[in-house]
């Protein structure tokens, strides 16, 4: 059996030596009667070099090497699902959707990283404590749009007021195992019980999730999955929303 959960959603010197010029001194001329005049020598006094002494050499000084930092991997980029093509799985859900617009003449939702960043962020912090529900940290009630804005602005992603329309968030869970090498089909048919579970609220007073698929003002979606293996649980969060307004990069924990 597969169980689906009911949810809602609105909204980085070189040192050198040198001598002076030699001075010489004025030679004097003597005239003694009729000797030959003598010429005395001139007195060479050579002027010692002055030596600049070297100035003391500067210790070089290595900078330590700086210390290695295992590189960390946002929690939001990779859903670490064994055996599972995640790229797929998200194709596949949203042709689901998009499918299902057509028919009621609306335009296809574009995928938004941003969104699956934020999506992937609240499933696994469902499967961490192994339920899923609406509610932020300090919420109370079911569905506290104002603090979901607030949630969603601390993770760099606004979005735009269309047509009173803004986001909308969709959850679900259900039972998943997979032991084989390739396990993306088998996620795929278990989640397929989840969506069915939104499409067969149409006609219905109450239709959450089925009036965020159909949200003509929407035009982006992300998906987020994560798995509790104790539980063979699936959680998987839908992120639809109007234009995006200057995303950031997702600061996922």
């Amino acid at each position: 059996m597969r169980r689906s959960a009911f949810s809602f959603a609105i909204i980085v010197f070189g040192c050198s030596a040198f001598a002076l010029p030699v001075s010489v001194s004025a030679a004097k001329t003597v005239a003694v009667s009729s000797k030959a005049a003598v010429v005395a020598k001139p007195k060479v006094v050579a002027k010692k070099p002055v030596v600049k002494k070297a100035a003391p050499a500067k210790k070089t000084v290595t900078p330590a090497a700086p210390k290695k930092v295992a590189a960390v991997q946002s929690s939001c980029q990779k859903e670490g699902i064994a055996n599972v093509d995640i790229a797929e799985v998200r194709r596949v859900w949203l042709s689901w959707i998009n499918k299902e617009r057509q028919k009621a003449g609306l335009v296809a939702l574009l995928p938004s990283p941003a969104l699956n960043d934020t999506a992937s962020l609240w499933s696994k912090q469902a499967a961490q404590k192994g339920s899923i529900s609406h509610k932020r940290p300090g919420q109370t009630v079911y569905y506290d749009y104002a603090r979901m804005v607030k949630w969603f602005l601390g993770l760099g992603v606004a979005f735009a007021n269309e047509d009173r329309s803004t986001f909308s968030e969709s959850i679900g869970y259900g039972t998943y195992k997979c032991s084989v090498k390739d396990c993306t089909q088998e996620l795929i048919e278990s989640m397929r019980s989840t969506f069915d579970f939104y499409m067969a609220e149409k006609g219905k007073k109450s239709a959450p999730h089925y009036n965020s698929i159909m949200n003509k003002s929407f035009k982006k979606a992300g998906l987020g999955i994560a798995i509790n293996p104790d539980q063979k649980t699936y959680y998987v969060t839908t992120h639809y929303g109007t234009t995006l307004e200057a995303p950031k990069p997702t600061a996922c924990l």
